[in-house]
């Protein structure tokens, strides 16, 4: 990971967060995507962008960066809460999408 680039994630993941505590999702759905494609192996950038889509019905994008930042945290110490936070929004996407099967077998 670049120094730069994880700099300028690190800014834009901050920018996305102002928006979307004020419900302004469209603009953190922006900065968290810019934060993604500088540093694409972060799974906080990715963990807040899907936090977005969930909130925008936007399940297709939610489920793929959901799925990226939980297979980045599979190795991470201490990542237990965040893994647990995205396998729940999940869940709950896949409920909401009638695909009880693949939302019980993330909370089997």
């Amino acid at each position: 990971m670049d120094a730069e680039n994880t700099h300028e994630a690190m800014k834009a993941r901050k920018l996305g967060n102002e928006p979307y505590k004020k419900g302004k999702l469209d603009g953190a759905i922006r900065a968290y995507k810019q934060a993604a494609s500088l540093v694409p192996s972060d799974p906080s950038v990715l963990s807040n962008l899907s936090a977005a889509n969930f909130e925008v019905g936007e399940s297709s994008e939610w489920v793929n960066s959901a799925a990226k930042a939980l297979s980045l945290l599979k190795d991470e110490l201490g990542a237990t809460a965040a893994r647990q936070r995205l396998l729940i929004r999940q869940a709950k996407i896949y409920l909401h999408l009638s695909r009880l099967e693949e939302a019980e077998k993330l909370l089997g």
